[in-house]
Formats: C-alpha cells, sequence, structure tokens
C-alpha cells in the first residue's frame, strides 16, 4: 500500500513552502523523498521537469533547504553541523550568519571556534 497517494504541486523559484499536517498525514515521508533520503517505490518526483532520481543528492542539497522540528547535531565541529559537511562554504559566510543571528558572545567562548567539537561540550545560549 502506498504511504502517499495524489500528491501534485508546484513551487515558484525562491519561494518558501511548509508543510504541515496531522501526525501520520505523511509530512516526514513527503520530505525524505524530496530529499531523496530514499526514492520512490512507484510513481515519480519531478524537480524542474526532472526525475528526482536523476538528481545527485549533493545537487539537490545545493539548492533546496530543509528545517525540521527536530535538533539533530553531528559529532563533528561546530563549522561542519552549520554547513552539513559542506566544506565549500567560506568561514567569512559561516561567521556572517552566526553574528546576523545575534549569536556573537556564544560563539565567542567557544574553545576552538569553528573547530569546536559540539558533542563535546554543553551548549549554553
Amino acid at each position: 500500500m502506498p504511504a502517499l497517494r495524489d500528491i501534485s504541486f508546484q513551487i515558484a523559484p525562491g519561494r518558501t513552502l511548509g508543510i504541515l499536517g496531522q501526525t501520520g498525514s505523511g509530512k516526514s515521508t513527503l520530505t525524505r523523498l524530496l530529499f531523496r533520503f530514499y526514492d520512490p517505490q512507484h510513481g515519480q518526483i519531478f524537480l524542474n521537469g526532472v526525475d528526482s532520481r536523476e538528481v545527485t543528492v549533493q545537487a539537490l542539497c545545493a539548492r533546496v533547504g530543509l528545517v525540521t522540528q527536530d535538533v539533530q547535531l553531528f559529532y563533528a565541529s561546530l563549522r561542519d553541523n552549520i554547513t552539513f559537511l559542506d566544506h565549500t562554504i567560506a568561514d567569512a559566510t559561516i561567521l556572517a550568519a552566526i553574528q546576523d543571528l545575534g549569536l556573537g558572545e556564544w560563539f565567542a567562548r567557544l574553545p576552538n571556534g569553528l573547530a569546536s567539537h559540539l558533542q563535546s561540550m554543553i551548549i549554553l545560549l
């Protein structure tokens, strides 16, 4: 039995879509399919007219953002957690985002800056 049925929508470039619904309504399944955490067993997902299975996960993640309700940290550095392990993002860009979020004072207290490992310390904002 399919987890999702008869779902179709279009999102214009640069627009934001929030997916809301009751528990068990398919929000997580839809998100996992969109981000290719797994591929559809039946049907297709098209991204700009291209079957999602033809798009690399790296290319997809570079163009689509995901904000979950769960907080998850990698056993890795602050830099890796912020960038989801994308080493092409410049430190200056990361530091500017930290400042824009009002986290400059917190960041200044970290022992190793962006190289600080989050799992090895208590995070106090």
